[in-house]
């Protein structure tokens, strides 16, 4: 069954750059309005300034519900395939995926507490209006949170009211939802009639360069009645099985850090991880999250051999909104429904594949195979396979291309963008999205880290 969110899209996007094209002079102002306040307000200045798309997103209500249906389908279930597949051996299940023995002693000490989880799904639209996931984030660090900050500015601006955004456009905040979520996970810990404290925790090494987005987190949760202290992992300390900063005691923590950061020295950790166990702590997204981030689990839905680990309902879904995805090894596989030597398939066909890390963050280590010579790919092809390291071959998801407007010294002028659909789920529930994407001439990987763009997204019924 496809999907035919895109065309309904591509018809609100032409009519959004129409209205650009006959109002040029107004466009030209907005543009300049939204530079400006992008630069008063410190917007997105995330670990270095991120460029703001002057176009959001913009899509139906009921093609957004379907998109949001599908991606807490496939989340919950990627957190279920600890107990389908493994059994609850978590052991197991990180040699599976390529987690080590240091990772899994952090992993197992919050196995188990699915409650209040945070992700964010990434996924591309193709030329036939269907879309396919690239990847999957279920930690408390996603990425974007902020983006809402861009919605309300653009609300602001003639350009977007006078196209009609103010009155039937709407939009969901992230933040908020983080809010709605610590609320919710407060309320069941009966604490709602005392003054609680949430610690925002980031790595020492690098909390200095998201202090814009740290700060706004703050001022969330300041504005919703929380005391909020912003630290890094030293900081902080046990006493008498809680968690304190000075002489504070927390009783929640948003863990900004990856797990990854804390295999750099796991015992700056224990402290937080030993006041969770203690039950004298709320831990927004445990660090066993990792096991569902992990794009092993790609191929754990995509190769047809665990198909009967899923309903029929849930294999639908996945063949709809899952690439075709293996874990790189030397081994006989499937394609399209035909065996095939998987090594053998890989070098002959590049350009149709990318190579990721499995523990991948920001496109770091991913080779794409179209970007590559034929010498490049079957070197990293066959070194990584004589690695410890593990990694996935998957399908290349080809994005449809939109055009952007954009204004330089000359005006306004349009130029082709791929764009990469954020989608975040909170708690089990749809809670907002985001768009990244670099020029069709970039021809590389849509990441913040990689120098791409962003913008936001309304929908409307």
């Amino acid at each position: 069954m496809a999907n035919i969110v895109g065309n309904n899209m591509s018809d609100l996007i032409t009519t959004f750059n129409k209205y650009v094209k006959e109002n040029e002079a107004l466009a030209i102002e907005a543009f300049q309005e939204l530079r400006r306040k992008t630069e008063e307000e410190d917007l997105l200045n995330i670990n270095n300034k991120i460029p703001i798309f002057p176009r959001p997103g913009l899509i139906q209500t009921d093609h957004l519900n379907k998109l949001a249906q599908d991606t807490e389908t496939i989340l919950n279930i990627i957190t279920t395939i600890p107990e389908r597949i493994f059994n609850h051996n978590i052991k197991e299940m990180c040699s599976h995926v390529g987690l080590s023995d240091q990772h899994y002693e952090l992993v197992k000490q919050t196995y188990g507490a699915n409650d209040g989880l945070m992700s964010r799904c990434d996924l591309f639209f193709e030329a036939d209006h269907s879309y396919k996931f690239l990847e999957f984030n279920v930690d408390s660090s996603v990425g974007g949170l902020e983006i809402a900050a861009v919605n309300r500015v653009m609300e602001g601006i003639e350009l977007y009211k006078s196209w009609n955004l103010n009155n039937d456009w709407k939009y969901d905040d992230p933040l908020k939802n983080l809010i709605s979520l610590i609320h919710h996970r407060v309320s069941e810990k009966n604490m709602e009639n005392k003054l609680v404290t949430v610690a925002v925790i980031d790595w020492h090494t690098y909390i200095d360069g998201y202090i814009w987005s740290l700060n706004l987190i703050k001022e969330y949760l300041i504005e919703a009645g929380y005391n909020v202290i912003v630290c890094s992992q030293k900081d902080v300390e046990l006493k008498d099985g809680y968690l304190c900063y000075q002489d504070q005691i927390i009783d929640v923590v948003y863990r900004v850090f990856l797990s990854d950061d804390a295999l750099e020295n796991p015992r700056e950790i224990q402290p937080i991880l030993d006041a969770y166990k203690e039950n004298n702590l709320i831990l927004l997204s445990g660090i066993h999250t990792e096991l569902y981030s992990n794009k092993t689990i790609f191929a754990l839905l995509s190769d047809p051999k665990y198909k009967d680990y899923y309903s029929e309902k849930e294999q639908e879904v996945i063949h709809r909104c899952i690439p075709w995805t293996r874990v790189l090894e030397d081994t006989a596989t499937t394609y399209e429904g035909r065996e095939v030597n998987l090594i053998n398939f890989i070098v002959e066909n590049q350009s149709d594949l990318v190579l990721k890390p499995a523990l991948g963050y920001g496109g770091q280590s991913v080779t794409l195979g179209w970007n590559s010579s034929k010498e490049e790919w079957q070197k990293k092809v066959f070194s990584t396979l004589q690695s410890k390291e593990r990694f996935i071959v998957q399908k290349r998801v080809v994005p449809v291309e939109e055009e952007m407007p954009k204004l330089d010294e000359n005006g306004i002028s349009f130029e082709n963008v791929m764009l990469n659909w954020g989608i975040y789920v909170f708690d089990g529930r749809f809670s907002g999205s985001m768009l990244r994407g670099l020029t069709t001439t970039d021809h590389g990987i849509i990441n913040a880290a990689q120098g791409a763009s962003m913008t936001c997204v309304f929908y409307r019924d």
